[in-house]
């Protein structure tokens, strides 16, 4: 279970971890890197129930990869998604030739206008890296309500060509 949090207290994130039983944090805001250290902390100074990081990055021409660094440390994966003007998905795709800026050690999960006619381009990319999609808003009925055929033929077709 993952829970999807945008610039959150720390005492929000764990109450939620517990509650929800959550098994991943993704953090789609401004979290800084001292911010995962904290939770870092907190999880290793007691009994409470831990999950791993999740930091999502916003994708622009501008953006500078080797600012993924300082959570390496800290993160299970990263998403890299599309630039928007606010939090959350755009529903629209980023230029993917630049992944090949990222040169860390974290993988990654592609999130952005992901859609069904999408899968030959995502199997054209080689990042070593990369290590699945994140699918969202193309593959919806409703906000939040998935269209599991839609999916299912998705998944067919990246498995038919993988």
């Amino acid at each position: 279970k993952t829970g999807v949090f945008v610039n959150a207290g720390t005492p929000d994130v764990l109450n939620a971890i517990h509650d929800y039983e959550l098994d991943l944090v993704q953090l789609h805001g401004t979290e800084s890197p001292g911010y995962c250290q904290e939770l870092e902390l907190l999880w290793s100074a007691s009994s409470i129930r831990k999950a791993s990081l999740v930091k999502a990055f916003s994708i622009d021409e501008a953006f500078d990869f080797a600012s993924t660094s300082a959570y390496e440390a800290y993160c299970a994966f990263f998403v890299f998604d599309t630039k928007g003007a606010g939090y959350g998905g755009t529903g629209q795709q980023f230029d993917w030739s630049l992944l090949g800026q990222y040169t860390g050690s974290t993988p990654f999960l592609l999130s952005g206008g992901i859609a069904a006619d999408s899968v030959s381009a995502i199997l054209d990319l080689h990042h070593p890296l990369l290590m699945g999609v994140d699918i969202n808003s193309k593959f919806e009925i409703a906000p939040g309500l998935k269209d599991v055929e839609r999916v299912g033929r998705f998944v067919q077709q990246i498995k038919q060509y993988s």
